[in-house]
């Protein structure tokens, strides 16, 4: 009896059920939120059509985001890949070109001998001196850190170049700007052992980081006594790199117009497949850059090595070349430019061979 009683309140609870129990037509629920439960060909359509949408939107969504997260991987992998470029390209040059380093620094650092005898120190004397070879290991392995950060500061700088101007990252002025930025950031980490690696070279210690303890003791323990001088460097390398880097980019540019005449400049990777080219250009371009600034590698040399209290020092870059072209004459200006000339050529051809290459990857 009480089973019968609760069916029949069910029933008279839903509507569809009593008319289905009496065999009348059932009528569509009313709209509101039974509607959420109607079933049937126009509402599975009215459902299809206003998840499709949505449906669309979350996968364009998800594609974009699949795309940024890509892109942030490229971006990464490219970064390490110069990085580890520029490193392996810096230290094969220096550890191919460290004698022709020993000679040309020797040479521009004899000052006394070239105002007493009237003329420039022969290449027989230089070789007397030691051995051209003493000092090259911390010079090759500071190196690395130090190509390394050089080359990812000019590919960052590139970048914001290209995002914040949309201009290309490989034109000739990009290129210059963002090498003397590099730069820079280069002598942060090699200046110490460059200072090092220079009073070897002229015969006043007997090791690079043996010159570099007696300098910190001189100092009383002070690191910046390792950055005395720096700024005479930055006046050499700053326009060297900028030059080079900027022959360099032009000259590929070149090469790609005259093997495709369509092309307006090359791009990264796209006209890099020929490493003959990497050399040759690497080649000129430093070469280039070389004689436009040997006036300023020989105050460099001279100013860092000259012995303290003597009466006629020289106070700065500017101070030097005055002096010199002034007592020496400009020839002086010169010296060493037979070696760094090929330094510079064969310096060239090596480091961006190298660098190409792993930037790149082998020949296919």
């Amino acid at each position: 009896m009480r089973a019968c009683v609760l069916v029949s309140v069910l029933v008279g609870l839903h509507p569809g059920v009593a008319r289905e129990a009496t065999g009348t037509p059932a009528r569509p629920l009313a709209r509101g939120w039974r509607g959420s439960f109607a079933t049937g060909p126009a509402a599975v359509e009215r459902n299809a059509a206003t998840a499709a949408p949505a449906a669309a939107e979350r996968k364009v969504e998800a594609n974009a985001e699949a795309h940024r997260r890509r892109r942030r991987e490229q971006q990464w992998r490219r970064f390490l890949c110069e990085a580890a470029a520029g490193a392996l390209a810096e230290s094969s040059m220096d550890a191919v070109l460290y004698p022709i380093d020993t000679l040309k620094n020797r040479r521009q650092a004899l000052t006394r001998v070239a105002r007493s005898s009237g003329r420039q120190p022969t290449l027989r004397q230089v070789f007397r001196m030691g051995n051209p070879m003493r000092g090259i290991v911390p010079v090759v392995f500071s190196a690395l850190p130090a190509g390394a950060v050089f080359m990812s500061t000019k590919w960052l700088v590139e970048a914001l170049t290209h995002r914040a101007l949309g201009v290309s990252a490989h034109g000739a002025i990009v290129t210059m700007l963002a090498s003397a930025t590099a730069d820079v950031m280069f002598w942060v980490v090699r200046f110490p052992f460059e200072t090092g690696k220079l009073r070897v070279q002229a015969m006043q210690d007997r090791s690079t980081l043996g010159a570099m303890r007696r300098l910190l003791a001189e100092g009383g323990y002070r690191p910046g006594v390792l950055y005395r001088g720096w700024q005479t460097v930055l006046w050499r390398d700053v326009p060297y790199d900028a030059l080079e880097f900027g022959f360099y980019e032009l000259s590929r540019t070149a090469t790609a117009r005259i093997r495709r005449p369509d092309a307006e400049r090359r791009t990264a990777g796209e006209c890099d497949d020929r490493r003959w080219e990497s050399a040759l250009c690497g080649a000129l371009s430093a070469l280039c850059a070389s004689l436009l600034t040997t006036p300023l590698d020989v105050a460099r040399t001279r100013v860092m090595t000259q012995p303290r209290g003597v009466l006629v020092a020289y106070a700065g870059v500017l101070d030097c070349l005055s002096k010199v072209l002034r007592v020496e004459g400009p020839r002086a200006l010169f010296t060493g430019l037979g070696e760094r000339a090929v330094m510079a050529s064969v310096g060239g051809a090596i480091w961006f061979s190298v660098y190409e290459f792993v930037r790149i990857g082998p020949p296919e």
